[in-house]
């Protein structure tokens, strides 16, 4: 009895000891806890008030608590830190009908050069999955600049061409930010961009080249001295055609200087129909007659025609001419086209600008023709 006495006292000891010890365990992991969590060993250090750097090729953010240790990583990838000195530069791409980003689409990055007019490459880039590039190249803050975001077949927008400035770094980035900028896209089906004629009194010229159905104009009624109008319709949604005239700089690739322009035409098969609007230019034609017009945006809206969520959107064009002095019971053809990307000069001169090399010509030509009968 008393062996089985002691037993017992040694065993309530012993459990008492770890009792003990498992409660000293826990107040000092409790009290280490504590001091962890205050110092922030056990967390990740927020966003928010610490030094970050992102890293664009692998795409992960780190997080550092001292700007020592943070200039010590920065150090170690060859990059600058500070307010001054050379920095990449970072952008984001957006359709500006939506804002939505444009990703792996290229912008090239150009320098002035000492030749007056000329820029020079300096990088090439494409952006990322958010609409996102930086480039791999550093420059002088406060430096001139010109932005191309190459125009794409693949993302269907319009290439742009923006002059800027190397901004001052602010913060704790690493990138001089250029922020957003804004491209145009065009028509994903070209069949969406339609070409009507409407005579005076909005009836629809015929496009069908049988002459029974022809539209009929009488010489007698007036019909024939034409007020009517051409009209180019787009009918989708977050696209747009054409763009105010603009200039293509020089470069070291091989881009001139253009100021390229979005134009219409109007071209008959004879002559002997009198144009009446002198805001249109007569095109060099061997036979027959053609004019030509410069088609503008306005000042909130460059691009010609522009479609949000709400489509069709339209422009009208006056095309006012006389066949008044043609012999009755005459056939007229009617071409209408109409082309962005163009040389003026080269419109006049009867010809259309296409794409050569790495200079763009027209994105989409529209084209229609239309069919006339003069009678008595």
């Amino acid at each position: 009895m008393r062996k089985l006495l002691k037993m017992v006292g040694s065993r309530k000891a012993l459990n008492f000891g770890v009792l003990s010890l498992l409660l000293i365990g826990i107040t000092f992991s409790t009290v280490i806890g504590y001091i962890a969590y205050k110092e922030g060993w056990l967390t990740p250090a927020s966003p928010t008030g610490n030094y970050v750097y992102y890293d664009p090729t692998t795409g992960i953010t780190k997080y550092f608590k001292t700007k020592a240790e943070f200039e010590a990583y920065v150090a170690g990838l060859g990059k600058s830190t500070g307010t001054g000195g050379k920095y990449p530069i970072s952008g984001k791409i957006l359709v500006i009908n939506n804002g939505t980003l444009v990703n792996g689409v290229t912008v090239e990055i150009y320098m002035p050069t000492g030749t007056k007019d000329l820029w020079n490459l300096a990088d090439s880039v494409a952006t990322d999955t958010a609409g996102v590039f930086t480039s791999s190249t550093s420059f002088d803050i406060g430096s001139r600049i010109m932005i191309h975001v190459v125009r794409s077949a693949t993302k269907y927008i319009y290439d742009r061409w923006l002059e800027s400035q190397i901004p001052p770094i602010t913060g704790n980035l690493l990138t001089a930010p250029l922020g957003v900028i804004y491209v145009y896209t065009y028509p994903i089906v070209a069949g969406n961009l339609v070409l009507a004629l409407y005579t005076a009194t909005g009836t629809a010229v015929s496009t069908s080249d049988h002459i029974g159905a022809y539209t009929s104009l009488s010489k007698a009624t007036g019909a024939a001295n034409f007020g009517g109008y051409a009209q180019l319709t787009l009918a989708e949604t977050y696209t747009s055609y054409g763009q105010d005239p603009w200039t293509q700089p020089a470069t070291s690739r091989g881009h001139e200087k253009r100021d390229l322009v979005t134009v219409v035409t109007v071209a008959f098969n004879i002559s002997g129909i009198s144009w009446k609007d002198s805001a249109w230019s007569s095109v060099s034609v061997s036979s027959g007659m053609k004019r030509a017009l410069v088609l503008k945006g306005t000042t909130f809206n460059p691009a010609v025609l522009a479609c949000d969520v709400n489509q069709p959107k339209r422009i009208m064009q006056d095309t006012k001419f006389d066949m008044s002095a043609l012999t009755s019971n005459t056939g007229v053809k009617i071409d209408i086209v109409v082309m962005d990307y163009q040389l003026w000069d080269n419109v006049k001169d009867n010809a259309a600008t296409t794409t050569i090399g790495v200079n763009f010509g027209y994105t989409i030509q529209k084209t229609a023709s239309f069919y006339v009968y003069v009678t008595a």
